[in-house]
């Protein structure tokens, strides 16, 4: 009878899927058995890193334990990221004890570089790019970094020198180049202000660069010759600028031919040549103002500062951009407040 049934093709089956469903059974269990000390394992490796008190047990651990090279630059890079540049740093300088090839070893000191460069250490941060370009010249993102740290540094001259051979490489420079010249003009203690203010408007005039940092310099030493060479394309780029200016320093003739001028200042409440406007913060600030006697309008305008670039928005005024290190990418985002919250700002 046994036998019968065991050759009966329905027992076949049932035997057949009796032994595929244990098979699937034990399989799924072993693989949620292996997931799970997986990641016991990695919690365990992860909070050896919380307990670190020292860069010595951070170094011994990278030393002594099996973990990929790649594994270790992510762990630095959060590092960076949570701000603890210490440990990102001697996970890097380790790294590169190691023989490593050409191209991981150039990885590697740009991460350095640049983590020196966000920690504020600039003089190692320079030294670090140096030797990758006395190794690897062909490195854009080396010659543009150290480019960024001379600026930082305030050494203009070994900046502009640092355009040559981004040229050389095909890179466009010329907003660069025309940034830090406005910014080395600007330290000629030894050159009268009427003559910085006229290299200021050669260096803009030559391709309308660096019109921000040149304008807010103009208007905060010369507003007359600033009102002169004034672009009135570049006016609403500029806004904050003319919008903190005195009284004294306006040009209400130039003021009465532009509209975007009239609409400003009569916000401003310096003149009243404007009933409404096109923008929002302007118009309720002209409405505003007629409704009440002068000076007793409580609101007022403040700025914030959006990067063309990148579109990230800082509160306070930048020529190089803090995210993307663009330069000359400024551009005025309005804010109405009330008056005693109004910032202060100064150019």
């Amino acid at each position: 009878m046994l036998l019968i049934e065991f050759r009966d093709p329905l027992f076949s089956v049932i035997v057949f899927f009796t032994i595929t469903f244990v098979i699937t059974f034990f399989s799924y269990w072993y693989k949620h058995y292996k997931k799970r000390e997986s990641t016991r394992s990695i919690e365990e490796f992860m909070d050896q890193f919380h307990t670190l008190n020292s860069e010595d047990e951070l170094k011994t651990l990278i030393e002594t334990t099996f973990i990929s090279d790649k594994s270790w630059l992510l762990m630095a890079q959060v590092y960076v990221k949570d701000g603890d540049y210490e440990k990102s740093i001697e996970i890097y300088q380790t790294l590169l004890k190691r023989e490593q090839d050409n191209n991981s070893r150039k990885e590697i000191l740009l991460f350095l570089g640049k983590t020196y460069f966000k920690a504020g250490f600039l003089e190692r941060s320079r030294d670090i790019f140096l030797e990758i370009l006395k190794t690897y010249p062909k490195t854009p993102l080396a010659l543009k970094f150290l480019l960024i740290v001379y600026e930082n540094l305030r050494q203009y001259q070994n900046a502009l020198d640092v355009i040559e051979p981004m040229q050389a490489q095909g890179i466009n420079v010329n907003r660069d180049r025309d940034a830090i010249e406005a910014m080395k003009v600007t330290q000629e203690l030894d050159v009268s202000m009427p003559q910085r203010c006229e290299k200021l408007l050669a260096i803009y005039n030559r391709e309308k660069n660096s019109s921000y940092f040149i304008f807010a310099y103009l208007f905060r030493h010369n507003p007359t010759l600033a009102w002169e060479n004034v672009d009135l394309s570049e006016l609403e780029r500029i806004s904050d600028i003319l919008w903190n200016l005195d009284k004294e320093a306006c040009n209400f003739d130039i003021i009465s031919n532009s509209v975007y001028l009239r609409e400003l200042y009569g916000a401003k409440n310096y003149i009243e040549l404007a009933s409404s406007s096109s923008v929002f913060e302007f118009n309720i600030l002209i409405q505003l103002n007629s409704c009440h006697s002068e000076n007793q309008n409580d609101t007022t305008l403040t700025f914030e500062y959006l990067c063309t670039s990148c579109k990230e928005i800082s509160p306070f005024i930048f020529h190089r951009c803090p995210h993307c290190h663009e330069i000359d990418t400024i551009l005025c985002e309005f804010t109405l407040v009330p008056k005693q919250f109004e910032s202060h700002y100064s150019f």
